[in-house]
């Protein structure tokens, strides 16, 4: 279920999900993947869908991209995601 749409919950649930979401959403602003949500290694189109939905928003790849890469260390890997070149692999820097 979309997060925006949990609501009307009892007991003070809504504010428990609301505080949740900002908690992750806060997180992930500020590193690429501090909970380990993506396998490594990874392209950059997975973290950035994982962005995405922890968002709840559509990211603009090249603004994305540009922002993750100093946070980020390139593997020699490639992944075939579709037509045109291999993807890049890349792991966090704080491996957990």
């Amino acid at each position: 279920m979309p997060v925006d749409d949990a609501a009307g919950m009892v007991h003070g649930h809504d504010e428990i999900v609301a505080f949740a979401v900002g908690s992750l959403r806060a997180l992930y602003s500020a590193a690429p993947d501090p909970r380990g949500l993506v396998a490594e290694p990874f392209t950059m189109t997975e973290l950035r869908r994982v962005h995405e939905a922890v968002a709840g928003r559509a990211l603009q790849p090249d603004s994305f991209r540009r922002a993750m890469l100093p946070r980020l260390v390139a593997t020699e890997e490639k992944r075939a995601e579709g037509p045109g070149k291999p993807a890049g692999m890349y792991r966090r820097h704080d491996r957990r």
